[in-house]
């Protein structure tokens, strides 16, 4: 974990090692898998974000609540925002 010093900066294929995961999400990452829309990129990205929203939190392990949070935050950010009044 010393070797980044951001979240970000972990590549897809270490993030089970770096990042411990309550077993109920870890339930919940199994079902996210298996939906044919969220492809590894997306499903890294969550999981990035999860576990900065579970270092907010001071949290050692990512939970469904932190997943969930990173899975809302993900689809406002792939979403235009329009500034028009």
């Amino acid at each position: 974990n010393s070797e980044y010093s951001f979240n970000v900066e972990v590549e897809g294929r270490f993030l089970k090692d770096i990042f411990p995961t309550h077993p109920d999400a870890e339930k919940l990452w199994q079902k996210i898998q298996n939906y044919p829309e969220n492809s590894v990129r997306k499903i890294h990205k969550i999981k990035k974000i999860a576990r900065t929203i579970a270092d907010l939190e001071s949290s050692h392990e990512i939970k469904e609540a932190h997943i969930y949070e990173a899975m809302t935050l993900n689809q406002f950010s792939e979403r235009p925002i329009s500034l028009a009044a």
